[in-house]
C-alpha cells in the first residue's frame, strides 16, 4: 500500500511539474509573440512616417507645378493675346479649372 501511495505521489508530482513547464512555456510564448508584435509596429511607424514625409513632399511639389502652371498660362496668355486660337483658348481653360 505504502509504494502504491509513493508511486501515486510521484506521478501526482510529475504531471504538476508537467502543468507548471507548459504554463512557463505558454507564458514564454505569449510574451515572445508580445515582443515580436512590439518590433513590428516599430518598424511599421517607422514606414508610417516615412510615407508621410513623402506625401508631404508630393503636396509641395504638387503646390509648386500649380502654382508655376498658372504663371505659365498667365504668360502664353500675355505674349499672345488676341493671337490664339479658339480650340487653344478652351484648352487653357480646362487646364486652369
Amino acid at each position: 500500500m505504502e509504494i502504491e501511495e509513493i508511486s501515486r505521489k510521484l506521478i501526482n508530482n510529475d504531471y504538476n511539474q508537467l502543468k507548471e513547464v507548459h504554463h512557463d512555456k505558454m507564458v514564454l510564448e505569449t510574451r515572445r509573440t508580445a515582443l515580436k508584435n512590439k518590433i513590428q509596429l516599430h518598424h511599421l511607424s517607422e514606414h508610417v512616417k516615412t510615407i508621410e514625409n513623402s506625401l508631404e513632399e508630393l503636396k509641395n511639389q504638387n503646390k509648386t507645378l500649380y502654382e508655376n502652371n498658372s504663371i505659365l498660362i498667365d504668360i502664353i496668355k500675355e505674349i499672345c493675346k488676341d493671337k490664339i486660337n479658339p480650340s487653344l483658348q478652351e484648352k487653357i481653360k480646362t487646364i486652369q479649372a
